[in-house]
């Protein structure tokens, strides 16, 4: 059943599926920092809001071509340390994060936690079970 709603979201979404599936391989995610910290916004929404990408040529292209992004750098997180640590302490429960955002030009795909939690660790267990 999970597997079917991977598949159907994954029609959605594009960059949704290209993160989960690259994700699930590398077991990395990245996101983008500077000695402050990681920037979050509010959504439409109100909720907050996190950029991550899938890969660190994915977060090095935007920070060169979006000039509201030029003072960050990227960030490696392992996904055992964002599900251990970030969504369980240090984010809040209402968070959402914008997925493989490619610039202004673009839709921003925002996924809740729960549901960016969930693809993501499916297709882990499906790789680890054909092995």
């Amino acid at each position: 059943m999970a597997l079917i709603h991977v598949e159907e979201q994954a029609m959605k979404s594009l960059p949704a599926e290209s993160f989960y599936r690259e994700v699930s391989a590398t077991l990395h995610l990245w996101s983008i920092s500077t000695d402050e910290g990681v920037p979050t916004f509010s959504n439409h929404d109100g909720a907050t809001c996190l950029h991550v990408w899938s890969s660190r040529e994915k977060v090095e292209k935007i920070i060169e071509s979006e000039s509201c992004f030029q003072q960050f750098r990227p960030l490696q997180i392992p996904w055992s340390h964002f599900e251990s640590y970030w969504m369980a302490e240090l984010l809040p429960e209402d968070v959402v994060f914008a997925v493989n955002w490619i610039g202004k030009k673009h839709k921003i795909w925002e996924e809740p936690a729960s549901e960016l939690t969930n693809h993501v660790n499916t297709l882990i267990h499906q790789r680890v079970s054909q092995k």
